[in-house]
């Protein structure tokens, strides 16, 4: 509900459930995982779970001025699942310093990742 309120212009007068507001991470890898697992499991449905996934990817996409936003209201802003140094680099390029951490599956690429950005 905080990407509709944040769409609709209202989230500035919505309370938040949380001090920690986490997410998924929608890279293309995981939107063709989700998309191949809808089709697999829904069949004809599965299109309308694919343009549900289309949208939110979007949405995330763009999301740098709502994890701006929630930074401000003093909330920590985290996401999942980042498993590969590309999404991690692309997420870094995309969001820059607006989250402030990441779940991963990979805690030691997670580490060499970071150990090597702070080496250059």
């Amino acid at each position: 509900m905080i990407y509709v309120w944040h769409l609709l212009g209202c989230l500035f007068c919505c309370p938040l459930p949380a001090d920690c507001i986490m997410t998924t991470h929608f890279t293309d890898i995981s939107v063709e995982r989700m998309k191949t697992e809808a089709r697999e499991e829904h069949g004809r449905e599965g299109c309308l779970v694919n343009f549900f996934l289309w949208i939110a990817q979007i949405n995330h996409n763009n999301s740098k001025r709502l994890f701006d936003h929630l930074k401000a209201r003093g909330n920590t802003v985290m996401l999942w699942v980042v498993n590969t140094a590309e999404e991690l680099s692309l997420l870094k390029t995309q969001f820059g310093n607006s989250v402030d951490g990441v779940m991963t599956d990979r805690p030691s690429l997670l580490k060499t990742w970071t150990q090597n950005r702070t080496e250059h």
